[in-house]
């Protein structure tokens, strides 16, 4: 992955459109851990703040709130995933803690809880009745049966069927990864901790997809590289191009945000030209600012960022200038002037990127 070879926002882009969530005393949102997009509604998980789930529909007017934290029957603990369930309207939290699985349905309802065997940071249904769940960590293991397996397969009664990625770190590593676990549409994907490959998940098999190649400084194998504390492995990580599970796959495309020792590099994998390009810091338009950090599937052709409020009441002078200078100004000064009565108190704006079907 050559960061030389670069392709500028503009390229990409087909459409740029933007939705308020709808900001009150019921739905304060601190910073947002994963968004899952249904046909009418907007599902926003606010893992480290709030520690709530909160429903939009798709203009961002407040709905209701999944659950709450607490330690009754239908609450949760310490949640660190959500995943819509196949078909049902409903949808799943993993409850790291206690090991188990809350279901409800998108208004809130409690609908049941189930018992996990092991920590599962995330999880997926790859069918109603087959789900893939990923553990992080050492100190997480907890089915010696299976080795130091990471990544599970289960029956629909949370049985094992199979388990793969043994931990190859040494005793001495405490460590812990993020986003290994991903679904867009029906697609899923697990990246293993610090490695530079990404890997579908099927009913039957997991296979390599995709094996990021950075030269030189590429991460090696976790067992050919010699660490035995958390000091000598930071060490490795900073002399290195890492990939941490940051990607997102659509129709036409994929884009992988990577790190350095210095800053992160987000790359796209043109499928139509078969190509890899470097995004480009240069932007032809102030909406576009977002664009490069955009993490989240809406559909197969479009992407989405969340933008804190107080950084668009910061830059509101900077675009609106921007926009002045742009050929075809008039949809973004139109959209610039709606985002005006944001206040820095307000929850997060999402932009929407739809992308060109005729690169």
């Amino acid at each position: 992955m050559d960061s030389s070879i670069q392709i500028e926002a503009k390229d990409l882009i087909s459409n740029i459109s933007f939705v308020r969530l709808e900001s009150s005393w019921k739905n304060i949102i601190g910073q947002i851990e994963q968004i899952l997009f249904t046909d009418d509604r907007i599902i926003v998980f606010d893992r480290y703040k709030a520690k709530a789930i909160y429903v939009f529909d798709r203009n961002g007017k407040f709905l209701n709130k999944i659950g709450m934290l607490g330690h009754g029957p239908q609450e949760y603990v310490e949640p660190s995933y959500i995943a819509l369930v196949p078909g049902k309207n409903q949808i799943a939290v993993f409850d790291l803690a206690p090991k188990k699985v809350k279901i409800y349905d998108l208004n809130g309802k409690f609908i049941r809880s189930e018992d996990v065997p092991i920590y599962l940071f995330s999880g997926e249904y790859l069918t109603d009745q087959v789900k893939v769940g990923a553990t992080i960590g050492r100190r997480y293991l907890s089915l010696p049966e299976w080795g130091k397996a990471s990544l599970f397969m289960f029956n629909k009664n949370w049985e094992v069927i199979s388990a793969a990625f043994q931990d190859p770190f040494p005793e001495g590593l405490t460590y812990t990864s993020t986003k290994n676990l991903k679904k867009f549409k029906d697609r899923i994907y697990y990246t293993p901790a610090f490695e530079n490959r990404i890997y579908r998940v099927y009913l039957d098999s997991v296979q390599l997809l995709y094996q990021l190649d950075f030269g030189d400084r590429t991460l090696p194998d976790p067992g050919k590289y010699q660490i035995n504390d958390d000091r000598s492995f930071g060490n490795l990580l900073k002399k290195h191009h890492t990939f941490d599970g940051y990607f997102v796959d659509l129709a036409g495309g994929m884009f992988i945000q990577t790190a350095d020792n210095t800053r992160g590099k987000t790359f796209f994998f043109d499928k139509i030209k078969d190509s890899v390009f470097c995004l480009s810091n240069q932007i032809s338009n102030p909406l576009e600012n977002w664009f490069h950090t955009s993490d989240y599937y809406v559909n197969d052709s479009t992407i989405a960022s969340s933008t804190d409020a107080a950084s668009i009441v910061t830059l509101m002078p900077w675009m609106r200038q921007f926009a002045k200078a742009i050929p075809q100004k008039e949809q973004t000064e139109q959209i610039i002037e709606q985002l005006a009565p944001v206040t820095e108190n307000d929850n997060p704006v999402l932009f929407f990127f739809t992308l060109k079907s005729d690169r």
